[in-house]
């Protein structure tokens, strides 16, 4: 039986924030409703004369109108079940002990490494669902050469644990790359989102001063409201509560990585 296929566009955003930090994203989509999700979202760029990379760095008050339209069309394609998009964090007042030790790139690696294999409630799939194939496209990575190889070989070594074999999920080689934003309209709005939760988190509350801080404020506002469509109980600072049994379907969730792992 050839497997169905899902792929995993992967970002992050801040290592060190003034209460959360280490931000990693994800959006997985089937191969089957890429085409779809990818033309809706370019079209709407188009329309609106949105014609570069979008990104969280360069929203202002100038695109806000813009920028607010595009989100609202993700989130509406993503709350609809066309994609899963994950958020995993840390909290600076109960840091994961795994971590205190570590660098900057063995922290990112590892904490990168617990995202993919954890963050969409793999494991919960069906004992009895089809086998799928799961490619991973990275934004690219800041880290030596030598520590992506060893990092897509930890990937790799995901095939043989508990999570992949219980989900009846496999990575063949040749599914893990690293891959530009600028290309892939799924990537510059997970980008968007993901920088809209960590300002909103790292300054709640805050009165913005300046142009630039108050159209992303305007926009994590935004984004906050349509998460809640999605979730009308939703707290961005803790881990997303699912009922059993929906944890590999829900559309959108939060994970906080806290000092015994990813608390489900």
């Amino acid at each position: 039986m050839t497997p169905r296929e899902f792929i995993l566009y992967a970002d992050e955003s801040v290592e060190r924030g003034a209460r959360f930090s280490n931000f990693f994203g994800g959006l997985l989509i089937s191969s089957r409703d890429r085409s779809l999700v990818v033309s809706l979202l370019e079209a709407e760029k188009q329309r609106l004369h949105l014609h570069g990379e979008v990104k969280w760095q360069k929203v202002s008050l100038n695109y806000l109108d813009k920028y607010q339209h595009l989100t609202s069309l993700f989130l509406d394609l993503v709350r609809d079940g066309k994609a899963r998009l994950r958020i995993l964090f840390t909290d600076n007042s109960d840091h994961p002990d795994c971590l205190t030790a570590l660098n900057f790139r063995g922290r990112y690696l590892l904490l990168y490494l617990a995202f993919i294999e954890h963050a969409f409630d793999i494991a919960c799939r069906s004992p009895r669902a089809e086998p799928v194939r799961l490619r991973i496209l990275l934004d690219q990575l800041p880290v030596p050469a030598d520590d992506k190889r060893a990092f897509r070989q930890r990937l790799y070594r995901l095939n043989s644990g508990p999570v992949f074999r219980s989900g009846n999920v496999r990575v063949f080689p040749g599914d893990i790359g690293e891959v530009d934003s600028r290309d892939h309209v799924l990537l510059q709005c997970l980008d968007v989102v993901l920088g809209a939760m960590q300002s909103a988190m790292n300054s709640p509350g805050h009165r913005s001063s300046g142009n630039r801080s108050l159209a992303r404020s305007h926009l994590s506002a935004h984004i906050l409201r349509l998460v809640r469509s999605i979730h009308p109980d939703f707290q961005m600072e803790v881990t997303t509560p699912v009922a059993s049994g929906e944890e590999w379907a829900c559309c959108y969730r939060h994970l906080l990585y806290g000092p015994e792992g990813i608390e489900t």
